[in-house]
């Protein structure tokens, strides 16, 4: 098969791991895999799999179902403990008509199967779908790593407050502190509750601006947690998912370290510019 008839080319130097307890079947498997361009590596039981995985991970592995020892199932199950992050494709074979096999690979966290006995055509386009699979899910992953990073970097989360069902979701987990650590609130009114007194009417009543008239949020939100004062800016804009679904969304960042940092700065202009008024006159 050219790589023009082939809407999915094969990517180069793809390590694959087959396991089957079936001599036959595993080299068969070995060859047509080779022939189309991949490094195969072969186990024969679960245990030989998983030893195979440890010593460095595979960019797919094709998984029988049933083998002695440890099956496929179980062999699957501590592959994802060794790969949480699903970067390693597992597709299982099973029987054409093995409907509870199918669930329970799924259920085994697998990213796909293929059917026994094999149409060679349909398992090397399965194959090449799965890689581009996996690949897809490092490279997601990669990107969330990346965005996570900026996110702290500049010491900000976003979130999405659904009006209809009052659930309010931010991209961490912790509120983007430099010196502390705090849950993120369930709800604006926790958030609330952690601004002081004298502020607590003024910022209860914007967001309240924004989620009752749709007005533009943007206010400066200082907040006491854990004996220490800081000062965010919170931003937010309604809008609509779908045709019906109200949705607040916005950003809420640390602004106490840029803030005091221009208090400085004006400290220090300032008796130049006191000097340079004297000078004048």
């Amino acid at each position: 098969m050219s790589a023009s008839q082939d809407s999915i080319a094969t990517p180069a130097g793809a390590r694959l791991l087959v396991v089957d307890d079936d001599p036959t079947t595993l080299t068969l498997l070995q060859q047509v895999l080779q022939g189309d361009g991949y490094n195969v590596a072969v186990a024969s039981s679960g245990e030989d799999a998983l030893l195979h995985f440890q010593a460095g991970l595979p960019d797919l592995v094709l998984l029988d179902v049933m083998m002695p020892g440890i099956d496929g199932y179980t062999t699957c199950e501590r592959m994802r403990q060794l790969d949480p992050h699903h970067d390693v494709a597992i597709v299982m074979l099973t029987g054409a008509d093995d409907f509870d096999a199918i669930d329970r690979a799924f259920a085994a966290r697998a990213t796909d199967f293929i059917t026994k006995p094999f149409q060679w055509r349909l398992l090397l386009q399965r194959v090449r779908y799965a890689l581009r699979t996996g690949r897809a899910n490092r490279e997601l992953r990669l990107i969330r790593t990346r965005q996570a990073a900026a996110r702290r970097l500049a010491r900000l989360i976003f979130f999405h407050y659904q009006l209809d069902d009052d659930a309010l979701v931010w991209s961490d987990t912790n509120l983007p502190l430099v010196d502390a650590s705090v849950s993120a609130p369930a709800h604006f009114y926790q958030l609330v509750e952690l601004v002081p007194t004298s502020d607590r009417q003024r910022v209860d009543a914007a967001i309240r601006r924004a989620r009752v008239y749709g007005e533009p949020l943007d206010i400066e939100v200082p907040i006491a947690v854990t004996g220490q004062q800081f000062l965010f800016r919170l931003v937010g804009q309604l809008g609509h998912i779908g045709s019906d679904q109200r949705v607040l969304s916005g950003a809420l960042q640390d602004i106490t370290v840029q803030r005091r940092n221009e208090q400085i700065v004006a400290a220090a202009r300032a008796p130049h510019e006191d000097n340079t008024g004297d000078n004048a006159t």
